[in-house]
């Protein structure tokens, strides 16, 4: 009975720690500073009627997001998905 109540304590224990490395993690993904691109500047076309998750794509196959999941549930998290717009962005 005793080492079953011990397992229980550790497994909560070990997921409230699992919980707060992922948050922590993502705190510091999201709030990274923007590095900048040690090539010339980067041209970025959006097509017209693009969904969050096509414009996290491409922002991703183009190296402006290293994670588009992340961009989408920010965009969202903040309200912006409708609020994006197409067109050409230059990143430099």
């Amino acid at each position: 009975m005793i080492i079953k109540l011990k397992l229980q304590y550790l497994s909560r224990g070990f997921i409230w720690f699992l919980a707060g490395v992922i948050l922590l993690w993502l705190a510091v993904e999201i709030y990274k500073p923007y590095e900048g691109f040690v090539k010339a500047p980067l041209m970025v076309s959006i097509p017209a009627g693009s969904s969050a998750s096509k414009i996290s794509k491409i922002l991703n196959s183009q190296g402006v997001v290293h994670y588009p999941l992340f961009f989408q549930w920010y965009a969202r998290f903040c309200g912006a998905t409708e609020s994006l717009k197409a067109g050409e962005y230059q990143f430099s």
